[in-house]
């Protein structure tokens, strides 16, 4: 290790290294860099151990711990050690916390910049489609009109068989297929998108192939943690006197831009908040955006730990937006997004629309190793002011409204429909 970090130190110090013409010295620097990968970025059996340690001192579920978890260790340990390489390894860490089957509780292994740059699985590709599940199937939605979907051939109605290699049917077998989804979309190498769709039927082929060559995603980022989303707010008072807004993260920039349209809102005639595709975010922004039609305390619920038990409190304020509130969900609401529509759903101070959310509830924090590489855990269980844990089971809306076939081929949105309707019938 002294001898590499020598070399690192004359590639940017000594005179006579640094000389060289700017080429050399770039091919140079990759060589370096390949030669003390193994050195810089650790190995899986060191971050299993850490792992293990920390799950032991501070996981949540202590029956969990004692009774299940030493022999998905003993597996995880085998497999660590049959591993032909590193990253091999690491992905038996991910399989065996897999096991939990609890959302938010992920391996993020150190990062490799060969690995990221070769694959080129970065992710930030603008998607210019959108993605339903309708009767048991993913299918395209709206299209952009000038995007590279449209010219590939992409048409909204087709079902989708395939994405990036990955078959439909492994994806619908998924926690969260819809979010699933959209995530293979992101995460396609070099934003070269390959879809297989059926749409126009062949005698002889499964399917048509489609190459799309996504744009890469402009937009300013909202962070959340180690975490960056495309920052995606449409906040909007519309001519009937309904304030549409939708947002895409609970983050602290985004959270505040609804707040305050809120506030500036409230003579209006009703509130409607968008959290379909919103994966949630900053746990304690849900309470903060129901205040805003608070007039008494309550609470969204508690998150049960091993030795805490603290509750999501919504304070009530001297000024509150009459509403009425209408929230629209979907297969991508997740975690703040659906702790947020329950808490609200309960109160009774908001009416929710749309499809039943996937049920990933869990608070969690993101602990870096001393490898680099980062490992997500849930702290607690999250159960509402009924006693029920929204882990596994989702929120159920008040008004179930299924996207159809035709919904999509007439460029409708139900769920938006139904929510105004039932706003503009209440302030009649």
């Amino acid at each position: 290790m002294i001898r590499k970090a020598r070399l690192v130190r004359a590639f940017f110090f000594d005179r006579e290294v640094s000389d060289r013409p700017r080429v050399q010295n770039f091919l140079t620097l990759i060589g370096l860099l390949f030669f003390l990968e193994g050195s810089l970025l650790g190995t899986p059996q060191a971050s299993l151990v850490e792992i293990d340690a920390f799950l032991v001192d501070h996981y949540y579920d202590r029956e969990f711990i004692e009774e299940v978890w030493p022999q998905t260790l003993k597996r995880a340990r085998k497999r660590v050690a049959e591993a032909s390489d590193e990253t091999k390894g690491y992905k038996a860490i991910q399989e065996a916390l897999n096991e939990f089957a609890h959302s938010h509780m992920a391996f993020y292994p150190p990062w490799n910049p060969w690995a990221s740059v070769l694959s080129g699985r970065r992710g930030g590709w603008e998607m210019d489609f959108e993605l339903y599940l309708i009767e048991g199937a993913l299918r395209v939605g709206f299209i952009s009109e000038e995007g590279p979907s449209r010219k590939a051939g992409l048409r909204a109605g087709m079902k989708v068989l395939s994405i990036d290699g990955v078959e439909s049917k492994e994806i619908l077998q998924r926690r969260a297929p819809l979010f699933e989804a959209y995530r293979l979309v992101d995460r396609c190498p070099w934003g070269k998108l390959d879809l297989i769709v059926e749409g126009r039927p062949h005698p002889k082929r499964r399917g048509d192939r489609l190459s799309i060559q996504l744009k890469k995603d402009t937009r300013a980022q909202s962070r959340f943690g180690h975490v960056a989303f495309p920052r995606d707010l449409k906040v909007k008072a519309r001519s009937d006197g309904v304030l549409y807004a939708a947002f895409n993260a609970f983050t602290f920039d985004q959270v505040k831009e609804v707040k305050k349209a809120i506030q500036s809102h409230r003579g209006g005639r009703g509130v409607i908040l968008d959290l379909r595709g919103n994966p949630g975010g900053v746990g304690a922004l849900g309470p903060a955006i129901a205040l805003e039609f608070c007039a008494k305390a309550y609470s969204f619920g508690s998150m049960k730990g091993r030795d805490m038990n603290l509750r999501f409190p919504v304070f009530p304020q001297a000024k509150v937006h009459p509403g009425p509130v209408a929230i629209l969900v979907d297969g991508r609401s997740l975690s703040t997004s659906e702790i947020t529509a329950r808490g609200m759903q309960l109160e009774g101070s908001a009416k929710i629309f749309g499809q039943r959310t996937p049920g990933m509830a869990l608070p969690s924090l993101i602990l870096k190793l001393k490898d680099g590489s980062r490992f997500q855990y849930p702290v607690a269980d999250f159960q509402d002011e009924s006693g029920v844990s929204l882990e596994g089971r989702g929120v159920e809306p008040d008004v179930e409204i299924p996207m159809t076939l035709k919904d999509v081929l007439e460029n409708r949105d139900p769920t938006l429909e139904g929510a105004l309707d039932w706003i503009l019938e209440k302030e009649e």
